[in-house]
């Protein structure tokens, strides 16, 4: 199930506005940059859910995609809304989409990764995307050309199982959990 919440902005309290059930397995959401739609991973199915998101915060289905693996986990969007990420964990490969005006992902290529993909983010200037990897432990690095991920390199994480990811707004430093 995907629940949708209105946020106060004086108080910050949440408010429901609804949900969208039927999704097994709901796992990675992202909504993308521009506002326009609400992508969800399902990882039993596998499938993405694609919602339209008007300006209430009300979401309307668009339908789904198959990726081309199973058990799709994280997600994240390029900074321009044009492409969606996702990583796979079954395989061990992040997956890319181009996104068009009407919510339609087109895969754009496949990148390997290290087992146990779990949480994907994207360099402020969307030329490189990075994964934690839990199998692995470790950490792959990305660099994008439209759309497509290319693994350029796969790291040890530092940790036992690397789950969060955070680039800083200026694009220097990499943080893992």
């Amino acid at each position: 199930t995907l629940s949708a919440y209105s946020i106060d902005r004086a108080t910050g309290l949440l408010a429901s506005i609804g949900t969208a059930a039927g999704m097994a397995s709901a796992h990675g959401v992202q909504v993308d940059p521009l506002g326009r739609f609400v992508f969800v991973t399902a990882l039993t199915t596998p499938r993405i859910h694609r919602f339209a998101l008007d300006e209430t915060g009300a979401l309307s289905v668009l339908g789904t995609t198959t990726p081309s693996f199973t058990f799709p986990e994280g997600m994240c969007a390029d900074p321009t809304g044009a492409y969606l990420y996702s990583v796979v964990a079954g395989n061990n490969t992040v997956e890319g989409f181009s996104v068009s005006d009407t919510g339609v992902l087109t895969s754009t290529g496949i990148g390997a990764a290290a087992p146990g993909g779990i949480s994907l983010r994207i360099h402020p200037s969307g030329r490189f995307m990075y994964a934690t990897n839990s199998g692995g432990p470790s950490i792959s690095a990305f660099s994008l050309s439209a759309g497509a991920p290319t693994n350029i390199i796969t790291t040890a994480s530092g940790g036992t199982s690397p789950q969060g990811i955070a680039v800083d707004p200026s694009g220097s430093f990499l943080y893992v959990a």
